[in-house]
């Protein structure tokens, strides 16, 4: 290993690192990139010292995270061109997770034979994870101070490291006359100081000037989230009331204190719980959609916050028995049971303990969005035990589906990067100077059809559209392919892609990403994949099918009836529309029970679907009510659909469960010419409506003197 790394000297400020894990990587003209480690590096990334080098370098690479990877080309590009780089990105650990990875590199200008750049990694997941955790903490200290500063007269931020504060003042002209805060002193503690001074009682004066001191503050707040300091005020009336001046840690129980919020409160002795319940509902009721203010140990709780205010009824009395019957309404069994384990308090508790604040994002299929739920420490006793706990949910929907979008934009740069990728069964490479492909990949079935390696673009383009792509899709591929502007397209773009349907392979992708000169930063290569969508696209249409389709019944579902009437706004031809209800269907959900009322729904979804064209569109409207459009309506058609509403009712008399009862339903039918209107569907209801006066179980053509 030691002769393989070489000998590079290193920069003076990084001596320092020498002893962890050493790193090169050799990237020759016309061969894969090579990669060596000495023993701390394969510790630290978990590779296996049996590998080759290229295979290290792939495996290395491709475990890079995607949000990172044109971080790490752009670090290796600088180490090449200006001879020194450095970074910090994030690594996919096998076994551990995530690591942050922070690599310093220099180039060996010894190394001839192509580019070798060498370095050292360093694991800074830690120190990362540190900075992180105190980004959080000031954030939700910023929020839940915004929120309490309406019950605190002054409220001060104060970062303990630098001594600076920022101020809230919830009615600022009184409380600058109580608190006296008219200065200009930039640190923290002179301010207080000067402030207490003028305020405080003397018989006060002495404990509280102890808070003027940092080491004391830090140790009041060392193992606890809080502290209180009582004293007699004398307010800007000349008289003195009690204040509590009140201490908030904002970071977790056992760290050494970084974050804090200071303020004073006037205080009635009888009115503590009254007061922290609202200053803490306050904080909280700014953050989430809904929330609890939990007490412990008997569980029992308050509602914060409740936006959709949908629980009208009486609520479970146990606040995390209550939280479980919210999560009933997942459809999906596996998710439900989750979440409702999730909701157990001694998970919670223990949890919480632990990490001061719990998260999970779960996925609403009822109302189809993602909710965030939080549970936070809201207060501990002298003990130190948790004695409160706030629970939090939050629609996230919006940021939810920006992060899918981003993820599937990273995935889709992975591909393109990670051009040697197995999910890519067809790649070329392409000569921009000479025009010839050259094979880097193809499959046994492509090579009976046509020989590829030599074919000039022009070749490949007739035979690759002729004998691998549907005809329906041939003309714009055609158009996709057209070298004249591909050039332009790449340039533009950086890649290019299109999706097309393969004579036998289903649905593929094309991409085209352009490889360039290093010295002129033109195009020199174009590598042309094809890759295997077929299970991308099943994904797709089973979620578009979801959207468009009734769960119980199979039908379409009101959402797409309003597209289709969209689109039938645009009509010239003669069509029809039927409404169809299920008679008496209150007293079958009434005398049978909703088991038998759904299975009526879809006997009667399932005739209605055989009955008709499948060019015909069957839509569950909502409820027992169906609409059926008709998209060709000739000759006979009336006597046709009276016909086949008859022989409807005739098969729903005999049921097809033993539960199940003899039922029927009754129809109205309305025939246009002219564009579709909300007019159209009103005749159709007033034809059903007049079906029901004829005494149910039959069907009724609209005609103008039915008009309601």
């Amino acid at each position: 290993m030691g002769n393989q790394l070489g000998s590079t000297s290193f920069k003076a400020d990084i001596l320092e690192y020498m002893s962890l894990g050493k790193w090169a990587i050799e990237a020759d003209q016309g061969k894969d990139p090579r990669m060596y480690c000495d023993d701390v590096a394969l510790r630290i990334l978990s590779l296996s010292g049996d590998q080759s080098p290229e295979e290290r370098f792939k495996q290395w690479y491709v475990m890079v995270d995607p949000d990172y990877r044109d971080k790490v080309k752009s670090v290796l590009t600088s180490i090449k061109q200006l001879g020194y780089g450095e970074a910090l990105y994030l690594w996919n650990h096998p076994t551990r997770g995530g690591r942050y990875i922070r690599f310093i590199g220099v180039r060996n200008t010894i190394y001839t034979d192509g580019i070798r750049v060498e370095g050292i990694f360093r694991d800074a997941t830690d120190e990362v994870q540190n900075e992180n955790r105190t980004k959080e903490a000031m954030q939700e200290g910023l929020e839940a101070i915004q929120g309490l500063a309406s019950e605190y007269m002054v409220l001060h931020f104060i970062d303990l490291e630098t001594d600076t504060y920022t101020s809230y003042f919830y009615e600022p002209d009184i409380s600058q006359k109580t608190i006296r805060l008219n200065s200009t002193e930039r640190s923290y503690y002179d301010m207080y100081e000067r402030s207490i001074r003028s305020i405080c009682h003397p018989d006060y004066l002495e404990d509280m000037l102890k808070l003027s001191d940092r080491e004391y503050v830090r140790e009041q707040l060392r193992h606890k989230k809080k502290s209180v300091h009582r004293f007699l005020c004398k307010t800007h009336e000349g008289r003195y009331e009690w204040y509590d001046y009140v201490l908030l840690k904002f970071d977790p129980i056992d760290a050494e204190p970084m974050r804090a919020a200071a303020g004073y409160i006037n205080v009635d002795r009888d009115q503590n719980e009254k007061m922290e319940y609202l200053r803490m509902a306050e904080g909280v009721g700014k953050i989430f959609d809904f929330s609890l203010y939990i007490a412990l140990p008997d569980e029992t709780y308050r509602v914060i916050r409740d936006v959709e205010k949908k629980d009208g009824g009486a609520r479970n009395p146990n606040a995390f028995s209550y939280l479980r019957e919210r999560a009933g309404f997942i459809r999906r069994k596996s998710e439900r049971e989750s979440l409702q384990q999730w909701f157990e308090s001694e998970n919670v508790i223990a949890k919480l303990e632990k990490y001061s604040r719990i998260t999970r994002d779960f996925y609403d299929d009822r109302n189809r969005k993602w909710l965030r739920a939080t549970f936070t420490i809201g207060d501990r006793g002298e003990d130190g035990a948790i004695t409160h706990i706030i629970y939090g949910q939050l629609d996230i929907t919006e940021s939810k589906l920006q992060e899918i979008q981003h993820q599937e934009e990273a995935a889709a740069g992975e591909a393109i990067i990670q051009s040697f990728s197995r999910m890519y069964f067809t790649m070329l490479e392409i000569s921009v100077r000479t025009g010839k492909v050259h094979v880097i990949r193809i499959p046994e079935f492509m090579k009976t059809r046509f020989e590829v390696e030599g074919y000039t673009y022009a070749e490949l383009e007739d035979n690759f559209i002729g004998m691998c792509v549907d005809p329906d899709y041939q003309e714009s591929v055609r158009d996709f392919l057209n070298y004249s502007t591909l050039l332009d397209r790449l340039k533009k773009q950086g890649y290019v892609q299109k999706n097309y349907r393969g004579q036998t392979e289903g649905w593929c992708r094309m991409t085209f990403v352009p490889v360039l000169n290093e010295e002129t930063d033109e195009i020199e290569k174009i590598v042309f994949a094809v890759a295997n969508i077929n299970a991308e696209k099943k994904r797709e249409e089973s979620i578009k099918y979801q959207a468009d389709h009734d769960e119980l019944t199979g039908l379409l579902n009101r959402t797409a009836f309003s597209r289709i009437e969209e689109e039938l706004k645009e009509n010239t031809e003669r069509m029809a529309t039927m409404i169809v209800d299920i008679d008496y269907f209150k007293q079958v959900n009434d005398t049978y029970g909703h088991v038998i009322g759904d299975a009526v729904l879809r006997r009667a979804a399932d005739i209605l679907s055989r009955s008709f064209r499948k060019k015909d569109h069957v839509v569950r409207y909502g409820g027992d009510e169906f609409v059926v459009i008709f998209t060709e309506c000739g000759d006979g058609f009336q006597e046709r659909i009276l016909n086949k509403v008859k022989n409807i009712n005739e098969i729903l008399q005999h049921p097809t469960m033993d539960d199940m009862p003899e039922f029927s339903v009754s129809a109205g039918v309305t025939v246009f010419e002219e564009s579709y209107s909300t007019m159209i569907f009103k005749q159709a209801d007033d034809a059903l409506y007049q079906t029901k006066l004829n005494g149910r179980a039959g069907c009724t053509f609209y005609d103008p003197s039915m008009m309601k």
